[in-house]
């Protein structure tokens, strides 16, 4: 399953009576970002991992 799949999985099992409009999705990594965006939701980059903010910023 790829990550955007699962991170549609994962938002309409846990919070299946709130809206994706009001989600964000919070990655360290830039294919993180790259689920976000796929799953259509907002992408924010947290620099706690490995991958510079240009990194992270370029997926966004």
């Amino acid at each position: 399953m790829s990550q955007a799949r699962l991170a549609e999985e994962v938002w309409d099992y846990e919070r299946p009576e709130s809206s994706a409009e009001r989600a964000v999705f919070v990655g360290d990594i830039p294919t993180d970002l790259t689920a976000a965006r796929a799953a259509d939701l907002v992408a924010l980059g947290a620099l706690w991992g490995w991958h510079s903010a240009a990194a992270l910023a370029r997926r966004v």
